[in-house]
């Protein structure tokens, strides 16, 4: 799959429509007693909007909760600001939706948070069925195992993780 991943609406698009397309499939359906049942793009939160939400519920419960929000970024290749500011909007999005967990995803890569904002880590972005069917188990399970770890452990370590932690972001 060719995407430019210098811009934000494409990676949403590309990425609404593959974990829509596994909802649909039945595969991100009934995990552990548990049922994915949407994607929704740009859902009002406090202070904005969230590129993307994904939607679950309890079997045998009412009402729906939100599983996963996504802010989009355009890979940024040597400034990690954006990051940053992503990282702060998918949080405070995360608290007014009161979802489950939070990331940041540029199409290469996605860093994935709890929602009280506990970093769980960096993941190579696969732009396949199987990955996002493995996204979705591993948000439902919260077994990340699955999950192809990003390569750049200098990124992550001695830039990323600075950023992180310097806004609050707790790595455990």
């Amino acid at each position: 799959m060719d995407i430019d991943l210098g811009r934000e609406a494409e990676i949403q698009y590309e990425l609404y429509h593959i974990l829509r397309e596994v909802v649909g499939s039945g595969l991100g359906r009934e995990i552990n007693g548990y049922q994915v049942t949407k994607v929704i793009p740009e859902v009002s939160a406090d202070d904005g909007r969230a590129d993307l939400v994904v939607v679950g519920k309890q079997k045998d419960r009412y009402g729906e909760d939100k599983l996963l929000v996504i802010e989009v970024k355009r890979r940024a290749t040597r400034d990690v600001r954006p990051y940053k500011t992503g990282t702060k909007k998918a949080w405070a999005y995360a608290k007014s939706l009161n979802a489950r967990y939070f990331a940041v995803c540029d199409g290469w890569f996605m860093l994935l948070f709890r929602s009280y904002g506990v970093f769980i880590g960096a993941y190579e972005v696969e732009w396949s069925f199987s990955y996002a069917t493995n996204l979705l188990r591993a948000l439902v399970t919260g077994c990340f195992g699955d999950l192809p770890k990003h390569r750049d452990k200098t990124l992550i370590e001695q830039r990323l993780i600075p950023l992180l932690t310097g806004i609050g972001i707790s790595l455990t």
